[in-house]
Protein backbone atom coordinates (compact mmCIF):
# COMPACT_ATOMS: atom_id res chain seq x y z
CA UNK A 1 0.00 0.00 0.00
CA UNK A 2 1.14 3.55 -0.58
CA UNK A 3 -0.07 6.64 1.23
CA UNK A 4 -1.34 10.26 -0.45
CA UNK A 5 2.39 11.25 -0.75
CA UNK A 6 3.07 8.12 -2.24
CA UNK A 7 4.95 6.34 0.65
CA UNK A 8 5.08 3.01 0.81
CA UNK A 9 3.37 2.13 4.50
CA UNK A 10 1.98 -1.36 5.64
CA UNK A 11 -1.47 0.61 6.54
CA UNK A 12 -4.69 -0.31 4.62
CA UNK A 13 -7.02 2.85 4.31
CA UNK A 14 -10.49 2.20 3.77
CA UNK A 15 -12.70 4.34 2.66
CA UNK A 16 -15.70 5.92 4.49
CA UNK A 17 -19.04 3.14 3.80
CA UNK A 18 -21.84 4.96 2.21
CA UNK A 19 -24.02 6.50 3.98
CA UNK A 20 -27.93 5.76 3.26
CA UNK A 21 -30.71 7.82 4.58
CA UNK A 22 -31.22 6.30 7.72
CA UNK A 23 -27.76 5.91 8.64
CA UNK A 24 -27.63 10.20 8.14
CA UNK A 25 -30.63 10.48 10.63
CA UNK A 26 -29.15 9.28 13.27
CA UNK A 27 -25.87 11.28 13.26
CA UNK A 28 -29.24 14.56 13.74
CA UNK A 29 -31.93 14.22 16.58
CA UNK A 30 -35.15 14.13 15.70
CA UNK A 31 -36.10 17.02 17.25
CA UNK A 32 -33.67 19.17 14.71
CA UNK A 33 -35.18 17.19 11.60
CA UNK A 34 -38.58 18.14 12.65
CA UNK A 35 -38.49 21.70 13.90
CA UNK A 36 -39.96 23.42 11.15
CA UNK A 37 -43.18 23.37 12.59
CA UNK A 38 -46.55 25.70 12.05
CA UNK A 39 -48.23 25.94 14.82
CA UNK A 40 -51.83 27.88 14.45
CA UNK A 41 -53.85 29.80 15.57
CA UNK A 42 -51.40 31.10 18.06
CA UNK A 43 -52.75 33.25 20.18
CA UNK A 44 -55.73 30.70 20.39
CA UNK A 45 -59.05 30.17 22.44
CA UNK A 46 -59.37 26.87 21.77
CA UNK A 47 -58.35 24.24 19.65
CA UNK A 48 -54.33 24.82 18.43
CA UNK A 49 -52.90 22.72 15.31
CA UNK A 50 -49.12 21.81 15.26
CA UNK A 51 -48.62 20.75 12.08
CA UNK A 52 -45.20 19.36 9.98
CA UNK A 53 -44.93 18.66 6.26
CA UNK A 54 -43.58 15.27 6.80
CA UNK A 55 -44.81 12.60 8.76
CA UNK A 56 -43.83 12.66 12.62
CA UNK A 57 -46.23 10.22 14.51
CA UNK A 58 -44.19 7.28 14.67
CA UNK A 59 -41.27 9.42 16.14
CA UNK A 60 -43.38 11.37 18.44
CA UNK A 61 -43.23 9.43 22.16
CA UNK A 62 -44.73 12.41 24.77
CA UNK A 63 -46.58 15.46 24.51
CA UNK A 64 -46.84 17.98 27.31
CA UNK A 65 -47.67 20.95 28.21
CA UNK A 66 -46.72 23.64 30.92
CA UNK A 67 -48.33 26.64 32.37
CA UNK A 68 -45.50 29.06 32.44
CA UNK A 69 -46.99 31.15 35.46
CA UNK A 70 -46.47 28.57 38.14
CA UNK A 71 -44.33 25.69 36.00
CA UNK A 72 -46.96 23.31 36.36
CA UNK A 73 -47.93 20.54 33.99
CA UNK A 74 -51.75 20.57 33.03
CA UNK A 75 -53.67 17.89 31.59
CA UNK A 76 -53.82 17.70 27.50
CA UNK A 77 -56.69 16.66 25.58
CA UNK A 78 -54.42 15.83 22.12
CA UNK A 79 -55.08 13.93 18.67
CA UNK A 80 -51.89 12.45 17.40
CA UNK A 81 -52.26 12.43 13.75
CA UNK A 82 -49.33 11.16 10.58
CA UNK A 83 -48.01 14.88 10.45
CA UNK A 84 -50.09 17.21 12.94
CA UNK A 85 -50.85 17.48 16.69
CA UNK A 86 -54.78 18.58 17.30
CA UNK A 87 -54.97 20.10 20.98
CA UNK A 88 -57.96 21.61 23.17
CA UNK A 89 -56.82 24.28 24.92
CA UNK A 90 -60.43 25.69 25.42
CA UNK A 91 -60.74 24.94 29.51
CA UNK A 92 -57.58 26.00 30.41
CA UNK A 93 -56.50 29.48 31.78
CA UNK A 94 -55.63 32.14 29.34
CA UNK A 95 -51.75 32.80 29.49
CA UNK A 96 -48.64 31.44 28.21
CA UNK A 97 -47.98 27.92 27.59
CA UNK A 98 -44.81 26.21 26.66
CA UNK A 99 -45.55 22.74 24.93
CA UNK A 100 -42.87 20.24 24.79
CA UNK A 101 -42.65 17.70 22.51
CA UNK A 102 -40.42 14.08 22.94
CA UNK A 103 -39.22 11.95 20.50
CA UNK A 104 -38.04 8.51 20.52
CA UNK A 105 -34.73 9.28 20.40
CA UNK A 106 -34.53 11.51 23.73
CA UNK A 107 -34.50 14.87 21.97
CA UNK A 108 -37.13 17.56 22.55
CA UNK A 109 -38.52 20.66 20.74
CA UNK A 110 -40.58 22.87 22.62
CA UNK A 111 -42.88 25.66 21.54
CA UNK A 112 -44.64 28.62 23.20
CA UNK A 113 -48.52 29.05 22.41
CA UNK A 114 -50.49 31.65 24.03
CA UNK A 115 -53.89 31.63 25.22
CA UNK A 116 -56.21 33.67 25.14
Amino acid sequence: MYDLAGNQTDLNYRTAPVQSEDTVLLETTLATRFEDIYIYPNPTSGVVLLEWETVVADYISEVTLTYMVNQNTVPLNYTLQESSIEMDMSGLSTGIYAVKIQFIDGSELTEEIIKI
